[in-house]
């Protein structure tokens, strides 16, 4: 038997012309919002990009 296989070709990235953020202002906009929530967060850090782009968000919009 052949497994399926996923292909990226099969998925394409949408492309949402109402937003007019870019990546950038998007993570800073929702780091802003987790952090005007007084609350205390966590951030689970593996160093990969993902949960990088979480840290950076968040100390570059103050969070101590």
């Amino acid at each position: 038997k052949t497994k399926n296989l996923f292909l990226m070709r099969d998925c394409p990235v949408p492309i949402d012309i109402s937003n007019p953020l870019s990546y950038e202002d998007c993570c800073n906009k929702r780091a802003n919002e987790l952090i005007s929530t007084g609350k205390k967060l966590y951030v689970l850090w593996s160093g990969g990009i993902d949960s990088t782009c979480v840290l950076v968000a968040l100390l570059k919009n103050g969070i101590k």
